[in-house]
């Protein structure tokens, strides 16, 4: 039984303009509230802070599957970084002020 390649399903790839659109779409704000564009997403695939390669025409391309993988890492990392910041502190430092 050999699988019929017309039946697997298509690798999307993307952009920087078409992850600024897929972002969009889903609801993601920039950072400090404003909308991604395609400037951003190039310039943040240029300093490796999204998992971009460059594609045969010379751009930055990114699967679909590896942008919901980043996304997934970076909400996690949120989550994680918010529940640090609103842990209760060490006993030891509760009313350690000298009044």
């Amino acid at each position: 039984m050999s699988a019929d390649p017309s039946t697997a399903p298509a690798i999307q790839m993307l952009d920087c303009g078409g992850v600024a659109q897929w972002l969009h779409a889903r609801g993601f704000a920039g950072r400090g509230g404003g909308a991604h564009n395609p400037r951003t997403i190039r310039e943040w695939a240029a300093a490796k802070k999204l998992p971009m390669f460059k594609g045969p025409s010379g751009d930055y391309v990114i699967t679909e599957h590896a942008l919901n993988l980043w996304l997934a890492k970076q909400q996690s990392q949120a989550t994680r970084a918010c529940e640090e910041r609103q842990a209760p502190r060490p006993a030891a430092h509760r009313g350690s002020r000298r009044r």
